[in-house]
């Protein structure tokens, strides 16, 4: 019996199989240092391109935060653009009382906005 992945399972695959290097690396050019690093609620934006370049390792909390906002791109990378992605993350979102995805992120709900990402991968 053969099953196939759906694409929050691929997603969270890529999200644990992937180097923080390789994470940061794809986020900062996808999203930006700005958006990458309000997620993250790093005052510093060089810390993730310190990750991005394997300068500087994330400790376990943030690390975990990456991994998160990745598993999440990675998600909505299955049928929109990256403009797509980038506007879904800082738009209003009616699944999140219309606070934006990375500003649900930065406080501490990426498992909220995950919920959100699986919506519009189905809906659109």
């Amino acid at each position: 019996m053969t099953t196939t992945a759906t694409p929050a399972e691929l997603a969270h695959r890529e999200s644990i199989a992937n180097s923080v290097e390789d994470i940061a690396t794809q986020l900062l050019e996808d999203l930006g240092p700005k958006l990458v690093s309000y997620m993250l609620d790093l005052s510093d934006r060089q810390t993730v391109t310190a990750w991005a370049a394997g300068e500087k390792k994330p400790r376990s909390a943030n690390e975990q935060r990456l991994r998160d906002v990745f598993q999440i791109y990675s998600l909505l990378r299955t049928n929109n653009s990256k403009h797509t992605i980038r506007a879904w993350f800082i738009g209003m979102n009616p699944m999140l009382q219309d606070q934006s995805p990375a500003s649900t992120i930065a406080e501490g709900s990426a498992h909220d906005a995950l919920i959100a990402a699986k919506s519009f991968v189905v809906t659109g």
